[in-house]
């Protein structure tokens, strides 16, 4: 590979806690800067994101090299991403994880990459344990996939490291490194690629406290983080804390937790006992949200499905 020019642009990263707003919606992935709602200046930290010119063909069969923990190396897969990015693809990402101001991806920066090309940039760097330092500036870019990659290869590392009681420590740190960052775990695709093999692999054997602490957050992707980790649970046909957690979360008002939740009943329902989600739906269906109940039923029946549907609407508390 030819050594890319690499432009450094220093921005200003906010917090954890800090929400944010990039002034850059909608442009390419050389950031400019970007500005915070709600603390001074004093309180942030500066960090370096990467803007590197398209001069590497990542689709003629070169890969990012194998990682040996220098920038270097981050730099060469910063640089193939680049190459490999599609101005359409991003534009069509862009209006489905809902970038425009207000909603719930405001300001996300895309490059216009499938699932499956990242899985594939990601290959060279899960045989080697899992390393904060490098993937931290992955995860705290502003661009979609770059954190994507940084949560594909920590969710791969997680779920290697489950299976082997030597490696442990391993899923312990990545464990701790994803709940310190969850503010960068900020769409849907992102909680739903990483949270279960990352936290419903480490709970899995261990008091699932955290996950109400996480459903009990103001940040929305916490929420969902701790109703679709619980799904990790029904391989070992474990449904308790999944439905405990969908009964907290019945009356969040935002539609992508309905989703999460409905989703989760159904997996639930489906993998473990249909029967255990009937007397589920017997007592709440009446005070579900619309969208978590027709999510819950989407493999019944027709007719019972009408069932749960016409059943009469309780009203809620707003």
């Amino acid at each position: 590979m030819e050594p890319a020019v690499q432009q450094l642009v220093h921005v200003v990263c906010p917090p954890l806690w800090a929400p944010v707003v990039w002034t850059s919606v909608g442009r390419s992935p050389t950031l400019d800067t970007i500005t915070s709602t709600s603390n001074p200046l004093s309180h942030y930290r500066k960090c370096v994101v990467c803007a590197v010119p398209g001069s590497y063909d990542a689709r003629s069969g070169q890969k990012a090299s194998a990682p040996g923990g220098s920038v270097a190396i981050m730099d060469d897969l910063v640089a193939a991403m680049d190459a490999a990015a599609s101005p359409e693809n991003a534009r069509a990402l862009a209006r489905y994880f809902k970038v425009a101001p207000g909603s719930y991806g405001e300001g996300d920066i895309f490059l216009g990459l499938k699932l499956a090309e990242l899985r594939e940039f990601a290959k060279p760097y899960v045989t080697s344990a899992f390393e904060p330092d490098r993937w931290l500036r992955m995860l705290h870019s502003p661009i979609h996939e770059h954190r994507m990659i940084a949560l594909l290869v920590m969710s791969e590392r997680a779920t290697k490291s489950a299976k082997k009681s030597a490696d442990a420590a391993e899923l312990q740190l990545i464990y701790d490194t994803y709940l310190n960052n969850t503010h960068w775990v900020n769409n849907w695709d992102l909680v739903d690629v990483s949270c279960r093999p990352i936290v419903g692999s480490y709970l899995l054997d261990r008091d699932r406290a955290p996950l109400y602490e996480l459903v009990e957050s103001e940040w929305l992707w916490d929420r969902r983080i701790a109703m679709v980790s619980s799904q990790h649970f029904l391989r070992r046909s474990e449904t308790a804390d999944l439905y405990r957690l969908a009964v907290i979360l019945l009356p969040d008002r935002h539609d992508l937790i309905h989703k999460a939740v409905g989703w989760s009943l159904r997996e639930a329902g489906k993998r473990v006992d249909r029967d255990e989600l009937r007397r589920f739906l017997d007592q709440y269906a009446p005070r579900m949200p619309r969208t978590a109940l027709r999510y819950a039923i989407e493999h019944f029946e027709p007719a019972e499905r009408q069932h749960y549907l016409a059943l009469p609407r309780e009203r809620t508390s707003s």
